[in-house]
């Protein structure tokens, strides 16, 4: 009797200490499940802000894109007049400068009479007048280019 009596309380004993292992270790597991949810908790947070953040990026990038594209429209444009520019140059006001040098030409080469003289006068007066008028209007438009 009595060595069932030691057993008996032998494994009551054990039992015990096992019920006593299993309290704590359930409540360590319930504390890491506390710690746990509140990890979650901020990393929801975490994801919350980001998704804000890129929501600000990419409105901030839509900005800045029609901001590029405005100015690419605007140097495109700056482009064209200065290839209005360059024709200008290149043809407008080219020509009555090639009048101007062939008349230099003519009256070098020969030796003219009155009225030859003053038919060459109203030449070269009528080519620096369109000369003039060219050189001004290419003035005009740098000017009304720098006001833009």
């Amino acid at each position: 009797m009595l060595i069932v009596s030691a057993l008996i309380y032998y494994n009551y004993m054990r039992k015990a200490r096992a019920n006593s292992r299993l309290q704590s270790l359930n409540s360590e597991i319930k504390n890491q499940q506390i710690i746990l949810a509140n990890q979650a908790l901020k990393v929801q947070e975490l994801n919350e802000s980001l998704n804000a953040i890129n929501e600000t990026l990419e409105i901030k990038i839509k900005a800045r894109t029609k901001e590029l594209h405005d100015k690419n429209n605007e140097l495109e444009l700056k482009n064209r007049k200065l290839e209005e520019y360059a024709f200008i140059n290149a043809h407008l006001l080219r020509a009555p400068i090639a009048k101007l040098l062939g008349l230099i030409q003519v009256i070098d080469a020969k030796s003219l009479d009155e009225y030859g003289h003053s038919s060459m006068l109203e030449s070269l007066r009528s080519c620096t007048t369109e000369l003039d008028t060219v050189v001004r209007q290419i003035a005009i438009a740098i000017r009304n280019e720098e006001y833009q």
